[in-house]
């Protein structure tokens, strides 16, 4: 990460990006750009729906006091703060919400050089070293044991091997949500089966996915893919309809067991067309799940377009929730295509 100089010069103006950040005076215009990347309010204004400094202060409680220039945040204990040295994290850290709202946390200034501006910013550090941009965490868009850590110039939330380097459209949302609506677009698409939402487990999430029947739930639980590790483990439990937990098969099974588990688990999907068992002469067959040539769409909010969705062929998407590898039955191989009918 790029270097900021901690000396803001009199020609910069302190904006907000989730935090305060700033940009030379008369390199660019306001007009038309987000309210987020405004400079501050002055006088009455800071009490508009535009300032999220002031928002921040009396959210949390305290009181906002205009100043012959700006606004003061002020505390229980009779002190107070700049209301943007507050929202930025250089005063009164331990009146933040980060730090009244986790016992071990600590609010810190993070400086982001971001090619022609330079962002300033409050992070909340949590004891186990993760991170989340304070803002955020006080909006409930980010939770301990999500991000590794949290650099604006990055796209925000950054974790090990979900790396922005290597992904340049890094959705703004961590990745175990993007699996939790895979699984909700394809195999939550039969009203026969229901998918959860995330459910935090420490610093790790479960997924829940139910089934109408023993028989289907048991299928699913032999065929899903039954934990993803993005750094925090998400595991996928299925339940039938008694809300018994169903223990995936093990050890070695034939072609025949694995095609019944997935006409078990995958009959009623509207994007389930079949099981096939295809080979060329002179070599082994190989299963095919055979799925709608159909695209399925899910929100996938990229950072650089957060009101995006995602549009994939549904066998690409079954192929991120299911498994491909069956000791003794070899490999399930997805398409949209008939192998045996040629279509």
């Amino acid at each position: 990460m790029k270097r900021c100089s901690a000396t803001a010069s009199s020609h910069l103006l302190l904006v907000v990006l989730l935090a305060t950040v700033a940009f030379a005076a008369g390199e660019k215009s306001t007009e038309g750009i987000n309210p987020a990347f405004r400079p501050p309010l002055q006088g009455s204004a800071i009490f508009s729906d535009d300032n999220p400094a002031a928002r921040y202060c009396t959210a949390l409680g305290y009181t906002c006091e205009p100043t012959s220039t700006d606004a003061n945040c002020w505390f229980p204990n009779g002190t107070s703060c700049e209301i943007w040295a507050f929202f930025r994290g250089t005063c009164g850290q331990e009146f933040s919400y980060c730090e009244t709202h986790g016992k071990g946390n600590t609010v810190v200034r993070r400086m982001d050089d971001m090619g022609t501006w330079c962002a300033e910013y409050a992070v909340c550090v949590f004891p186990d070293g993760y991170e989340c941009a304070e803002y955020e965490y006080y909006q409930g868009q980010c939770k301990p044991g999500q991000c590794q850590s949290w650099i604006l110039s990055k796209g925000g939330c950054v974790n090990c091997p979900w790396d922005p380097e290597q992904a340049p459209r890094m959705g703004a949302s961590p990745p175990w949500y993007g699996i939790q609506r895979q699984l909700t677009y394809s195999i939550g698409t039969f009203g026969g089966v229901s998918v959860s939402p995330l459910t935090p487990a420490g610093k790790d999430y479960t997924i829940t996915v139910q089934a109408m029947n023993r028989d289907m739930a048991q299928g699913l639980a032999n065929i899903l893919i039954p934990s993803y590790d993005f750094g925090p483990k998400i595991t996928v439990l299925v339940k039938d309809n008694t809300g018994a937990v169903m223990i995936p098969a093990s050890g070695n099974h034939t072609a025949e067991e694995v095609k019944g588990w997935l006409e078990a688990g995958l009959t009623g999907n509207p994007y389930f067309y079949g099981v096939e068992s295809f080979g060329y002469p002179g070599q082994p067959k190989s299963l095919y799940l055979v799925l709608a040539p159909q695209v399925i769409q899910y929100y996938n909010d990229f950072y650089l377009d957060p009101q995006s969705f995602a549009h994939y062929v549904a066998e690409d998407v079954f192929a991120e929730v299911i498994r491909d590898e069956y000791p003794g039955a070899g490999t399930l191989r997805f398409t949209t295509a008939s192998p045996v009918a040629g279509y």
